[in-house]
């Protein structure tokens, strides 16, 4: 995890939205002219996109991210695809946000940013909301979204996955919204890293999501 910056500079070429974002999580090996060459990618960005699409996200939704770091980033990029416009980012540390503006200004998305102590309301009423925050970090928000006694209708995804369910994935839950674990997120990024292992297409999604949800105990979502 904390090589995903440091592997740009060891590899001989970095494709799409890891170039993007200058995060690289997975490489492989082609061969070339001159022998073999490495390839950095990234694929954070389409795990988070199908999960929450999986999970009925909608095209174009409102969108609140928790935390600014580099999951953030990601997280950024993977709204863009949905075709998120604006993202409201609330931080605990409003100085420290330069990979989740970085990653802003290089996709053409305009974010706010905004201190955490206010999130609740705007959470609460988001289509989409990805928190990237540490374990038990969003506590305190998630008993703020409680006591506004109103609905979710949203998805949130906690990329936190231990424990598991945290306090915002319940409160969320109680809510009516749908919840997306992390663990789902991991999977789903893992089935794009199956695809550039084994150069294959969309051939390899049914199979392999079945054997992995089988692995790790996830239920398999109907789509």
């Amino acid at each position: 995890m904390p090589l995903k910056t440091a592997m740009l500079g060891e590899v001989d070429e970095v494709r799409g939205v890891a170039r993007t974002l200058g995060v690289v999580n997975t490489v492989t090996f082609e061969e070339s002219a001159g022998g073999v060459k490495t390839v950095g990618s990234n694929t954070d960005v389409t795990g988070i996109v199908n999960a929450l699409c999986h999970a009925g996200a909608q095209a174009a939704p409102s969108a609140v991210i928790l935390g600014g770091g580099g999951t953030a980033a990601s997280a950024v990029a993977a709204l863009k695809e949905l075709g998120t416009g604006t993202v409201q980012v609330f931080v605990r540390d409003t100085s420290r946000t330069a990979d989740v503006r970085s990653a802003a200004d290089s996709l053409g998305i305009s974010v706010e940013v905004r201190p955490l102590a206010g999130a609740a309301r705007p959470t609460a009423e988001a289509d989409v909301v990805i928190s990237t925050l540490p374990p038990r970090a969003a506590d305190g928000l998630a008993s703020e979204i409680a006591a506004l006694k109103t609905t979710t209708p949203g998805v949130l995804l906690d990329v936190a996955y231990d424990p598991w369910p945290s306090l915002i994935a319940s409160v969320w839950q109680s809510g009516g919204g749908a919840v997306v674990p992390g663990l789902e997120m991991l999977l789903y990024q893992a089935v794009e890293q199956v695809k550039l292992f084994t150069r294959r297409g969309e051939d390899v999604n049914a199979a392999v999501i079945d054997v992995m949800c089988d692995a790790v105990g996830l239920a398999r979502r109907a789509f």
